[in-house]
């Protein structure tokens, strides 16, 4: 596919300098052993997508060194959420709505002129990422753990739970967009936390679109501190400490966790997590799994 001449231009005027950060879009699927898994996945990249290269060209423009000091200091008595909350730095991009329509097509039918339905996005930070699906969408729901992030939520006029406030009983079956993003390594009962969600998803309509950092290397904050999380996930070897690659700890995961908890892969890509950076680099990346997932008929 021929990127358009708004993203060229995009392009060439931004990235002047190269990239210090890896932008890994691709699997190698000879480390892949299910037919299922290489067969579903689609293949994205930056240069198709505006919303990608808009962001990173304003990774350019964002550096400050005087937020960088604040934050540093503020990392003394708190979490790096409220830290990056208070002086509004660490802004997050996942992925555009194109690129979500491209791993689930369905999803056209949810548009800025005919909006309805019902989505939820759990751990949704300061909302920039929500933002860019919310749109579409006639009920916006999000939970938080940081109270910074939550006020922050809230002024975009949205419904705001932390974890624990959330009304589960009350919205059983009734979303059509779950989204979960880069929250299950950070997640105290990861397992618990992908169960209950299968029971928020509306059964004909809904998904869950699952991110996750890989390989996996979980950890929980807690205030300035980083803490191992209660309740382990069957990773096996799979894991960064094991030095294990991306798309075995991404097998492992899904074979392992996902399926047997009551989901069905619909489809899935590799994408980079970026979040803007510092005076040292203007952004930063991880490299994500995207999951489109449905919960199985209990």
């Amino acid at each position: 596919m021929m990127r358009s001449t708004k993203v060229n231009e995009i392009v060439n005027s931004s990235f002047t300098k190269p990239f210090k950060q890896r932008l890994d879009y691709s699997v190698n699927d000879s480390f892949l052993y299910s037919d299922t898994l290489k067969e579903s996945f689609v293949q994205l990249n930056k240069d198709e997508d505006e919303d990608t290269c808009k962001f990173l060209a304003s990774c350019y423009n964002d550096q400050s060194i005087l937020k960088d000091m604040a934050a540093s200091f503020l990392r003394n008595f708190m979490s790096l959420t409220d830290a990056n909350g208070y002086t509004n730095r660490g802004e997050m991009f996942v992925f555009s709505w194109d690129q979500l329509v491209k791993l689930a097509p369905h999803l056209k039918e949810f548009n800025h002129e005919n909006k309805a339905g019902k989505l939820l996005d759990i751990g949704a930070g300061d909302g920039s990422i929500t933002a860019r699906i919310a749109s579409r969408f006639n009920e916006v729901v999000a939970t938080e753990t940081s109270t910074v992030m939550q006020t922050k939520l809230k002024s975009r006029g949205w419904k705001c739970y932390s974890p624990e406030e959330l009304p589960v009983t009350d919205m059983k079956h009734v979303y059509d967009l779950v989204m979960c993003l880069n929250v299950l390594d950070r997640a105290d009962k990861p397992l618990t936390l992908l169960r209950d969600l299968r029971d928020l998803i509306n059964p004909t309509t809904g998904i869950l679109v699952l991110a996750v950092v890989l390989p996996w290397c979980p950890f929980v904050e807690s205030g300035n501190k980083q803490k191992e999380p209660s309740e382990k996930l069957d990773m096996g070897n799979a894991t960064c400490k094991a030095k294990a690659t991306f798309e075995a700890s991404f097998e492992r995961l899904v074979e392992k966790v996902i399926l047997p908890i009551g989901y069905r892969l619909e489809s899935w890509t590799r994408l980079p997590y970026i979040s803007k950076g510092d005076v040292n680099s203007p952004f930063y990346t991880l490299s994500d799994a995207v999951l489109i997932l449905r919960p199985l008929p209990s």
